[in-house]
């Protein structure tokens, strides 16, 4: 990047970057003090954190209709896990302040224990119907009709939901795994009152959108983590152009542009003090390799004020260096 800015946009550009980097630290410590087991409420916790009621995710139809019995299928275990009471995690998709991009992850306990559905594999869980859960896709289930497809079945929460709803005239969902296609038909589709509307597809789902196809609604959850979701994101974005007439909603997007943004500004900063292209050619993580590329991707990009950078920084913005990235 080409950046000239005056000396108080210097000074504003370092309190935006300061604040940031102060909210990623206070979460990274939160998050660490969470993996340790701490109970909650605990005082000098240095984050806010949220007491909240079990009620509303107990009253969700998913929650009391699907009640599949605990099963082994091949390497995939259908198991009922639960949060301890006082057990912190996180509840909702990431905040981001619109003036100074600083970040806030809602982190949130149950005072009493609280009982989920999830899918292991290899003891390890791949899918589950949490609070997060829940709360990450009100917005793509509110959105949704006609014809909707989804990428992902996981364990159908968002099929579902999206096919209670009368607006929605058919679901078809992708999803590649056999065993988790055989093990949701088995014991959980019984549960759904209007599975009659559900088509599942076995097959990969980028593979997949390369084919002739039509949607009012297309919905991706193929991930777990923003880190590994990115790659698959931003081929993703790209075929929109595709399908004008298609709405596309992406599971847990804010924080994947969040990875961008982050590397975005890192970027920023060390342009103003005119950084060579030699500086980004080696990386020894994921966000170096990110930053790295994005540094070439915006090699001609000139900023000249605040506007521009609150430009660079949006979230259309962000969309389209996506659609740029190469994994």
């Amino acid at each position: 990047m080409k950046i000239q800015l005056n000396d108080n946009d210097v000074a504003w550009y370092g309190d935006l970057l300061e604040a940031l980097t102060e909210s990623i630290d206070e979460a990274d410590t939160w998050n660490d003090l969470m993996n340790q087991g701490i109970t909650l409420p605990k005082k000098g916790i240095p984050y806010p954190v949220k007491e909240l009621s079990a009620e509303p995710f107990e009253k969700n139809p998913y929650y009391q209709m699907v009640r599949p019995q605990a099963k082994k299928w091949g390497n995939l275990s259908l198991e009922y896990d639960s949060y301890r009471p006082g057990q912190g995690f996180v509840y909702d998709e990431i905040v981001i302040d619109p003036k100074t991009f600083g970040e806030h992850t809602p982190f949130g306990y149950f005072p009493t224990s609280f009982r989920f559905l999830a899918l292991k594999q290899y003891a390890t869980t791949w899918m589950s119907v949490t609070p997060h859960e829940i709360n990450t896709m009100k917005k793509p289930i509110e959105e949704a009709k006609g014809n909707v497809v989804t990428l992902g079945l996981g364990l159908g929460y968002y099929a579902f939901m999206v096919a209670n709803k009368d607006n929605v005239t058919s679901v078809t969902v992708i999803e590649k795994d056999p065993q988790v296609i055989a093990l949701f038909r088995e014991s959980i589709l019984p549960f759904f009152p209007n599975g009659a509307k559900i088509k599942i597809i076995q097959a990969d789902a980028l593979q997949w959108c390369q084919t002739p196809y039509e949607a009012d609604f297309l919905f991706a959850d193929l991930w777990h983590l923003p880190e590994d979701g990115l790659p698959l994101y931003s081929q993703l974005v790209t075929r929109e152009k595709d399908h004008p007439n298609t709405i596309f909603s992406y599971w847990i997007e804010d924080s994947m542009l969040t990875l961008i943004r982050r590397a975005v500004m890192v970027l920023i900063d060390e342009e103003m003090l005119e950084s060579v292209d030699e500086n980004y050619r080696y990386a020894e993580t994921f966000s170096d390799a990110l930053i790295n590329q994005i540094h070439f991707l915006l090699k001609e990009v000139k900023i000249h004020s605040r506007k521009e950078i609150y430009d660079l920084l949006s979230k259309d913005s962000l969309k389209r260096i996506a659609a740029r990235l190469k994994f």
